[in-house]
């Protein structure tokens, strides 16, 4: 099957999809909110573009607020739209080279390292994401979800359907209110770290297996079945963080739903 995704044109093909969801965005915009909003989206871009910003004339609260809006939704469309394509590149050059664990692999046993000294100096290596509450985080789980939506049709071959999809797509994320209303609690965050352990859970499995077939091309002595392995542990601080001063309520509350 020929490829849906050609590698000679890389950043045409960004280009290119960039301006797809942007311009479903703004059809969005205008079928929604109408062509005025639409037309001063365009035209702040252009005074952006010249440096002319301070001579734009005073807007209200409201069409401040919708400006804003249409401006963070096309930031968070073009940034998901150069993740796919930046993914789609490291897995080109993790198939074609090998990635970074194996490249490291290939230059150990090229060396005729000793698998005994990898295995002593691997068994003191741990990797430990921590998550933590960042009040600074204002994306919430429904913008991501609808950014994932996004990604993932973007990841399919160009057609009608993935189109009308998109065009969803986008117009839910437009509908949706990405800010909250009230701060988050502490299980709000707890919930959100969850939300991202379910992701994490692949990429350690992934890691895993990748780990082992390395074992095995430096001597199969450091094999994780073994035992002697990278140790993975995540940690968490939250629950902890009732802006210093904790509850042992929620702290309580927090450590069920984490170890669930």
């Amino acid at each position: 099957m020929a490829d849906p995704y050609p590698t000679t044109t890389p950043d045409k093909d960004l280009r290119r999809d960039i301006r797809r969801v942007t311009s479903i965005l703004g059809e969005t915009l205008a079928r929604t909110e109408g062509d005025d909003l639409l037309a001063l989206v365009e035209q702040v871009r252009a005074h952006a573009k010249e440096d002319r910003l301070d001579q734009l004339p005073d807007f209200d609260l409201a069409t401040i607020t919708r400006l804003v809006r249409a401006f963070t939704a096309y930031f968070h469309l073009a940034n998901i739209t150069e993740q796919v394509h930046r993914g789609r590149t490291l897995t080109r050059l993790r198939d074609a080279e090998g990635g970074w664990l194996e490249q490291a692999v290939t230059r150990i046993a090229d060396a005729g390292t000793d698998p005994a000294d990898v295995a002593g100096v691997i068994g003191q290596l741990g990797l430990r994401p921590v998550f933590t509450a960042h009040p600074t985080e204002v994306a919430r789980r429904s913008t991501i979800d609808k950014l994932r939506r996004v990604a993932a049709l973007l990841e399919e071959p160009d057609s009608p359907r993935r189109t009308r999809r998109l065009e969803e797509a986008v117009a839910l994320l437009w509908v949706t209110d990405e800010i909250r209303i009230e701060p988050p609690e502490p299980t709000d965050e707890a919930r959100n770290v969850v939300y991202y352990l379910e992701g994490l859970a692949a990429g350690v499995h992934h890691f895993e297996i990748t780990y082992d077939s390395g074992a095995v091309a430096v001597g199969g002595e450091i094999s994780s079945a073994t035992g002697v392995a990278p140790t993975i542990c995540v940690a968490s601080s939250l629950g902890d963080e009732r802006r210093a001063q904790p509850t042992s309520p929620v702290s309580d509350s927090v450590s069920s739903m984490a170890a669930s």
